[in-house]
């Protein structure tokens, strides 16, 4: 199946019409994060951390030249318990009260854990980027 990749718009949203694999990029998360820096520093620093890991490890994968299964099973290796421990402190955000559902930061969150399991299918799928950045460059 073809390999779509989008932000998280509902409007972009083709996986129930078409016959596509449905993912999302992780740039599009990522920015969130940036933007509110200054409002939430260490909050946004831990978040930024984790998720620079995951592109570290993507780095790793091109610069070893993996072929698509073998950098999905790098990023198994390598970004698995990253993406793990980072989903885990969200939803304990979201849950004890440290971050606001309804806040600037809350909607981020929630932004990225709505959107999590197509955001992570570059760990499932042969293929699948972690971001289109690149080729929204060229565009």
């Amino acid at each position: 199946m073809p390999i779509y990749m989008c932000d998280g718009l509902s409007a972009n949203l083709l996986a129930e019409k078409y016959k596509v694999i449905q993912v999302h990029c992780l740039d599009h998360a990522r920015r969130q994060f940036l933007d509110l820096q200054s409002s939430f520093p260490s909050e946004t620093a831990y978040i930024l951390e984790k998720l620079g890991q995951v592109y570290y490890a993507d780095r790793k994968a091109k610069q070893l030249q993996l072929n698509p299964t073998d950098r999905m099973k790098y990023h198994q290796k390598h970004s698995a318990k990253v993406k793990e421990e980072l989903g885990h402190w969200m939803m304990k955000g979201l849950a004890s009260g440290d971050i606001e559902k309804n806040g600037p930061l809350g909607g981020a969150v929630n932004y990225m854990l709505k959107r999590w399991t197509e955001l992570n299918e570059f760990m499932h799928t042969p293929g699948v980027p972690v971001s289109n950045a690149e080729c929204e460059r060229t565009i």
